[in-house]
C-alpha cells in the first residue's frame, strides 16, 4: 500500500472525522497527535485539498478563494502538503475550519506560528 492510499484510509477510517465531515464541520487541529491533523495528507497539492472539502461541500468556494488570496497562498496552490511551511500548513487548516457554513468556531491557538502580518489578517476574518 503507497503512502497516499495508507493516508485516505486513515484519514476516512477515523468515524469521528467522519462524522464531522458529513455534517458538514471541517475540524481543526494543530495537535500532531490528534485524529484531525490528517484532513492535510501531505500527498496531496494545497489546491487538491481544498478542492476535496469544497466537493463534499463542507466549505464555500467563494470564502476559501479569499481567504487564500487575503493570506498569499495562491502560489502555493500546486504545492504539496509536505512541501507548504509550517505556517502554510496552519493557514490551510484554519481556512479549513472558517471557510464552513457554520456560525461558530472553537479554534485552539490560532495565531501560533503566523507572522505578524497574517495574524492581523486574521483578527480581520475572525471580526
Amino acid at each position: 500500500m503507497n503512502t497516499l492510499t495508507s493516508r485516505r484510509s486513515a484519514f476516512h477510517a477515523s468515524g469521528l472525522l467522519k462524522r464531522q465531515i458529513n455534517r458538514g464541520t471541517p475540524v481543526y487541529s494543530t495537535d500532531s497527535t490528534d485524529v484531525a491533523s490528517d484532513v492535510l495528507s501531505p500527498d496531496l497539492t494545497l489546491g487538491q485539498t481544498m478542492a476535496y472539502f469544497i466537493n463534499l461541500g463542507s466549505i464555500h468556494p467563494v470564502h476559501v478563494k479569499k481567504m487564500i488570496f487575503t493570506f498569499g497562498l495562491e502560489l502555493r496552490l500546486g504545492r504539496l502538503i509536505s512541501e507548504l511551511h509550517a505556517n502554510e500548513r496552519h493557514l490551510a487548516k484554519l481556512i479549513l475550519a472558517l471557510a464552513g457554513s457554520k456560525r461558530t468556531v472553537i479554534l485552539d491557538e490560532p495565531f501560533a506560528g503566523l507572522t505578524r502580518d497574517q495574524s492581523l489578517k486574521l483578527v480581520k476574518i475572525l471580526r
